[in-house]
């Protein structure tokens, strides 16, 4: 996912202002994946275009058109930085259980990720599905 599109996704959730600015939000994706090259290092540090882009696109329903040489995260950092700006959110939806209540509470309450089933998330062996085959 090219992280303007991760922005986007940002605003339709309204994540952004509510659970961040946009100089936070750079400053999450930033430490979760380093500019790797030339071209990522001036989108993302030197012409901050991912924060010309927050601020000359006020809608957030448009079309989103990723640039050539614009950073993007892979599925793991995609959800490492969700569990990040869960963690380092404006409030505490945790419910005072800890990290963990408060990503999973971010995932279903802020994202509207489907909260998955308990028998679902139990750790199955392969002899468990043999064993109902």
């Amino acid at each position: 996912m090219k992280v303007s599109a991760f922005l986007k996704m940002c605003r339709k959730r309204e994540l952004i202002p509510n659970s961040l600015n946009i100089e936070a939000l750079n400053q999450q994706i930033k430490k979760v994946i380093s500019p790797m090259t030339v071209e990522e290092w001036n989108y993302m540090e030197k012409d901050k275009k991912l924060i010309q882009l927050y601020q000359n696109d006020n809608n957030p329903d448009s079309h989103c058109e990723p640039e050539k040489d614009e950073p993007g995260l892979l599925f793991h950092e995609f959800i490492f930085l969700i569990a990040l700006i869960a963690i380092e959110g404006k409030e505490d939806i945790s419910g005072g259980e800890g990290y963990h209540r408060q990503i999973e509470n971010f995932f279903t309450l802020k994202l509207e990720f489907k909260e998955v089933d308990r028998e679902n998330r139990e750790y199955k062996t392969f002899d468990y599905y043999l064993e109902q085959a």
